[in-house]
């Protein structure tokens, strides 16, 4: 990874999207925020940073691939989607075979899909924000 590299860190949860970029050599905050009330048609996503201030953006059909597609947009126009080098999402239930971080691959979804049971509300938001994020 490139010392100027930074990292986009998700945590999808069944409402919300909490999220940070952080520059992988200093572990300096870039931007966080929180999409809140997904699954609302008041759905709304707001970021700030120390750099580009803050903002409040509306999100139209209030779901986790929408706000994902907000963040993006947000990360563009502030010049910071080209600089994340990797994504880092909180996982609610990786059943027995995921206790630590893991590298996200074809078959680590696949276990996450099958966990979805264990984890209802949480592990179809998470798979949304990993999908999303690898379109990126």
């Amino acid at each position: 990874m490139k010392e100027t590299s930074n990292v986009l860190v998700i945590n999808c949860g069944s409402s919300s999207l909490k999220f940070a970029v952080i520059h992988s050599a200093s572990g300096q905050r870039l931007m966080t925020g929180l999409a809140e009330r997904l699954g609302d048609p008041e759905a709304v996503l707001h970021w700030q940073s120390p750099t580009h201030g803050r903002g409040t953006h509306p999100i139209p059909h209030g779901d986790h691939q929408t706000a994902m597609q907000t963040l993006s947009d947000i990360l563009r126009t502030q010049d910071l989607l080209a600089t994340i080098q990797a994504v880092g999402h909180r996982v609610v239930h990786g059943g027995e075979q995921f206790t630590h971080s893991t590298r996200i691959t074809d078959e680590v979804l696949a276990v996450i899909r099958a966990c979805v049971p264990l984890a209802p509300l949480h592990n179809p938001a998470n798979i949304i924000g990993i999908e999303t994020a690898q379109a990126l």
